[in-house]
């Protein structure tokens, strides 16, 4: 009965998204919206300025980090947490904030089924909630590419 109970309470979060409320983290005029380790959410005076979502995608994941620097390695084309580029996560952008105090820096790493293909991206948020955005892609082309290249 009580795994019923369960069940019936369960259904709706699982039919509904899953989603909980986020955790709300303030970062001078930001307003952080932190889901989970796949969401995140940012805000000033009620606007949304940026966002991060890999609910929808298998090969996506999502970082915080202090720096547009920081240093990380590919693992299968995606990036491998390390000491500087941690999981998302509300404690993890607290961190971030409260021990490194330089910049905000979320990166969003994805890639193909098979590794060949990747890409990174680094967004530094600024304090009025606009970003720079750093780009890196990588391609392997296991059997050439004849027709387009060279270039």
């Amino acid at each position: 009965m009580k795994n019923l109970l369960l069940i019936f309470c369960l259904l709706p979060a699982i039919v509904f998204g899953g989603e909980l409320k986020p955790e709300v983290i303030i970062y001078g005029n930001l307003e952080i919206h932190a889901f989970n380790e796949r969401r995140v959410q940012i805000y000033t005076d009620g606007q949304h300025k940026f966002g991060i979502d890999c609910s929808e995608r298998m090969m996506c994941n999502a970082f915080v980090t202090h720096s547009m620097d920081s240093v990380y390695t590919l693992s299968d084309g995606m990036v491998v947490a390390n000491q500087e580029v941690l999981p998302l996560s509300a404690r993890n952008i607290r961190y971030v904030i409260e021990s490194h105090n330089e910049a905000l820096v979320f990166v969003l790493s994805t890639a193909g089924a098979s590794g060949r293909n990747s890409t990174t991206q680094k967004f530094l948020i600024l304090d009025d909630g606009s970003f720079y955005q750093t780009i890196i892609t990588h391609n392997w082309m296991q059997y050439g590419h004849p027709d387009d290249y060279p270039l």
